[in-house]
């Protein structure tokens, strides 16, 4: 089961749980209140802005109880306050928009500068106007008309006439990092950022990531646009008829962390163990960071736990060899660049004289880097899935394909979950699609098998539960009604070859086939499930049918012969009780036991029999046969 993690093994309940802003430190909220101290901070200001605008969720009331939309974004809303974001959000309209997606994993969104007010004070009332419910729908300026000339794209436009615009960026805190230049300090500075900052960040990071706490960054940046000018993003700038000004993607400046709990959903660990007993191997494919996942991968048992782990331990994993990892592998390149696969292949090679050893030394575990997904040999595809443990962390859908016929190449029947139109091909491409029923989007449900109503990982579980009875309850109902044709088939073939009378006559056949066969069958069909039934390995799709050469060599040869015989034997008593010498019986078919046949001589003095006897004593063999076919089906 290539399984997500947000809202399948977790909650999807997120709640904010500390910040990091920097120079600022960490900041806490008591019973839900913040510290009037860290909320006056530029830092805090900035992520207030950022978190009330680079966000999707919606009210969908006025006094703010229902709020709709992302988890994360809903976290953000209520940490920040919704009237607060209502606010911002009437105040500051926004002039562009690049949502978030799973292949950049940032959400960049621009608004002018209300009177050119500084942006940490935008949403404290710069307007005047209460918000009102329908306020969190964003109102987007009238662009100008397209006008017939040559077009002009630049990146920025600094000091030239027009507005100037703020940028604000909401991401994965490696990618956000890696496109800032400085940070905010408390005195209103922006110092540009350094090692040590670098240092501090991963610290921050680890402490958050380590006990399975969702981590974003939250970043901004100034932007002078022209007037008339259109803020679009490089792929939209192709198109563009009027003067446009590229989406920056540098020198931004850092605000801070934002941590969230996500607990796992009830049961899960429970669940995720009966998979394990049963032979199933449960793999996490998510889009958070390695840290992330593999604390949570923990909580739920998919990776064994770690005895004297603290929060803020560099995570060990099976694809870096036995060494540490180096967390700043994960999130940049020592220069502040982007990271890069041989970055990553790097951390593999320890300083004790290990860069000579093969990767994946871990024989229980791994933590895969979406990163390195597209890098890894055959060989090392098969050491990974052959692990009991596996996490694939910030993976795209298009990773997440991969990992699919990765694991069907290798023989694996897979199960994939997903919510996303981007997860369509996955789930398509799985043994078992599983789309998710309240977070799934109508595409992926499509694309999928089955739709979880619920969404979440238990039901899966269950399901596998009851594919395994049902698959023991049909075999059992197949053998029980094959195991009948021997019986059935035996007194016509003992008429034929050896004209005794006949066993079984059609009306008795009929009333088996449509009667007395049909509640053992349904009730074979509801029985409860075996004790081991989650003990078991999976079945050999390729060797282990529905109907097998072991179950058709049972009905036949074991269960078949048996009741033939009980069949047989009670039919033969049945004539000797009546004092019909069997060996009168062989040839007597054809001229006698029927109404108006010639009297039947016993021999030896016995007498005879007349036709109306003949037809009574065959009645009660065929009674004979008939019930102990019946009751031999029974036991």
């Amino acid at each position: 089961i290539a399984s997500d993690k947000t809202g399948t093994l977790t909650k999807n309940e997120l709640t904010v749980t500390g910040m990091w802003l920097g120079a600022v430190g960490h900041v806490t909220a008591t019973n839900g209140v913040w510290d009037s101290r860290d909320t006056q901070s530029p830092a805090y200001r900035y992520a207030s802005v950022v978190g009330s605008l680079c966000n999707t969720a919606r009210v969908e009331a006025a006094n703010g109880d229902k709020v709709t939309g992302n988890a994360v974004d809903i976290a953000l809303l209520l940490t920040f306050g919704v009237q607060h974001c209502l606010q911002v959000r009437q105040a500051a309209p926004i002039r562009a928009e690049v949502p978030f997606n799973s292949r950049t994993k940032t959400h960049t969104v621009v608004i002018d500068l209300v009177d050119q007010v500084d942006a940490a004070s935008v949403g404290v009332g710069a307007t005047g106007a209460e918000p009102n419910a329908s306020s969190h729908r964003r109102k987007q300026p009238k662009k100008p008309k397209a006008k017939k000339k040559k077009k002009s794209t630049k990146e920025e436009h600094v000091g030239s006439a027009g507005s100037e615009c703020l940028v604000l960026l909401k991401g994965a805190p490696e990618i956000v990092l890696d496109r800032c230049s400085a940070s905010c300090a408390p005195d209103g500075s922006l110092p540009a950022i350094d090692d040590a900052f670098r240092d501090s960040f991963m610290t921050a990071y680890a402490r958050y990531g380590s006990v399975g706490a969702r981590v974003i960054a939250l970043a901004y940046r100034r932007l002078a646009v022209p007037d008339g000018a259109s803020v679009v993003d490089a792929d939209e700038a192709a198109s563009a008829t009027d003067d446009v000004v590229l989406m920056p993607t540098r020198d931004f400046v850092f605000v801070g962390l934002v941590a969230m709990s996500d607990p796992p959903r009830p049961g899960v660990l429970e669940a995720v163990r009966d998979c394990q007993s049963a032979g199933v191997k449960v793999m996490m494919v998510t889009g958070d960071h390695p840290l992330t996942a593999t604390a949570i991968a923990r909580q739920v048992g998919i990776l064994p736990a770690v005895d004297g782990q603290g929060p803020a331990t560099p995570i060990e994993v099976g694809m870096y060899g036995r060494r540490s990892l180096d967390l700043s592998r994960l999130s940049a390149s020592a220069d502040g660049g982007p990271l890069s696969a041989s970055d990553v292949k790097s951390s593999s090679s320890g300083s004790n004289g290990s860069s000579a050893r093969a990767s994946f030394d871990l024989a229980v575990a791994s933590c895969v880097h979406g990163a390195q997904i597209d890098t890894l040999a055959e060989r090392q595809w098969t050491e990974i899935l052959g692990r009991p443990g596996v996490v694939f962390a910030r993976t795209t859908p298009q990773q997440k394909l991969r990992i699919v016929e990765e694991c069907q190449k290798r023989g694996h029947v897979v199960a994939v979950t997903g919510d996303g139109v981007n997860d369509a091909p996955a789930l398509k491409q799985a043994d078992v699609g599983v789309a998710m029923g309240v977070a799934g989007t109508a595409v992926a449900q499509e694309a999928a098998a089955v739709v979880l109503v619920h969404d979440d990982f238990p039901s899966i579980v269950q399901a596998i539960r009851q594919g395994r009875v049902l698959f023991d309850n049909l075999k059992k109902t197949i053998t029980y009604t094959l195991s009948h044709l021997w019986p059935e088939v035996l007194p016509v073939l003992l008429s034929l070859f050896g004209s005794l009378p006949l066993g079984l006559s059609s009306i008795q056949v009929l009333c088996i086939d449509l009667g007395t066969e049909m509640a053992p069958a349904i009730s074979l069909a509801h029985e409860e499930a075996d004790v081991d039934i989650m003990d078991r390995p999976p079945r050999r799709i390729r060797h282990d049918r529905l109907v097998s050469w072991p179950l058709l060599v049972y009905a036949y040869g074991v269960a078949g012969v048996i009741e033939a015989c009980a069949c047989v034997i009670a039919y033969l008593i049945a004539f000797t009780r009546a004092g019909v010498p069997l060996s009168v019986l062989p040839g007597s078919y054809e001229s006698y036991w029927s109404v108006g046949s010639d009297p039947l001589d016993l021999g030896e003095g016995r007498g005879t029999l007349s036709d109306e006897e003949q037809v009574s004593i065959l009645g009660q063999a065929q009674a004979a046969w008939f019930v102990t076919l019946v009751m031999s089906q029974f036991w």
